[in-house]
Order: structure tokens, then C-alpha cells, then sequence
């Protein structure tokens, strides 16, 4: 309790000595910053194309090695889809499909499908630029 008592002092004390009236923001360099950003996308950094993400990806030489271990490590955050060129809101429904457990399974059956690809000799290549949201249906 005095550990709690001490740290809740301490940002009080903080709070206090702080103080917005010590800075100052210069508006014309604010205005001349912004004036001269440069837009970015963060979903196609590669620059405007019309070809979806997922095809330059593949046309760049995608590797599906990569594709499984983003899989393994971040498939229940769809992490992969994203990479293998899947529709940019993917990612959103395998983590909230995840807290409820039904992303963990649809990540645990996409590396199964994955693995299986690369042992057989087949690729991932029909699971790239998926629109559908579990890419093996």
C-alpha cells in the first residue's frame, strides 16, 4: 500500500511541475510541414498501380516460405493475408475472430494448408490475392 501511496504522490508531483504554458508551437512552421507531406498509403507502398497488392507482391518474387512462418507466428492476426495479397480489412477479422477462438482455428487449418502446399509440390499460389476471407473454402 505505501508502494501505491508513493507512486500515486510521485504523479501528482509529476502532474504539478508540468506545465503547457513552457512550450510553444510555431503555426507557420506547422502549416509550411503540412503544405509540403507527401500522402502515403500505408497499404500500397510500393506506389500507385492499378494491379491489386497481392499481384505485385507475386510479381516481385513473393516467397511462400515466408508466407508460412507469418502464418505460424501471426496467423491469428491474418498477418499473412495481408501478405499474400488479401482484401486490407483481412487482418481485422481474423483478430476479432480470434478473441472468440474461431480465428485461432481458421490460422492453425491455413498453416496445415500452407505446409501441405509446400510439401506437395503444388505452391501457394492460388491462395494469392484471395478476396475471400478463409482463403481454403
Amino acid at each position: 500500500m505505501k508502494k501505491f501511496f508513493l507512486a500515486l504522490v510521485a504523479m501528482f508531483a509529476i502532474t504539478a511541475v508540468a506545465s503547457a504554458t513552457n512550450y510553444t508551437a510555431d503555426d507557420s512552421a506547422i502549416d509550411a510541414a503540412i503544405e509540403n507531406a507527401i500522402e502515403v498509403d500505408a497499404f500500397n507502398l510500393g506506389g500507385t498501380t492499378t494491379a491489386p497488392l497481392g499481384a505485385a507482391y507475386v510479381a516481385a518474387g513473393n516467397n511462400d516460405v515466408i508466407a508460412v512462418l507469418l502464418t505460424w507466428f501471426l496467423g491469428p492476426f491474418g498477418i499473412h493475408r495481408i501478405y499474400m495479397g488479401a482484401d486490407k480489412l483481412t487482418w481485422l477479422w481474423y483478430t476479432l475472430l480470434s478473441f472468440v477462438g474461431v480465428g485461432l482455428v481458421i490460422a492453425f487449418i491455413d498453416v496445415v494448408v500452407e505446409i501441405v502446399g509446400l510439401v506437395d509440390g503444388s505452391g501457394l499460389g492460388k491462395y494469392y490475392d484471395n478476396p475471400k476471407l478463409i482463403m481454403w473454402l
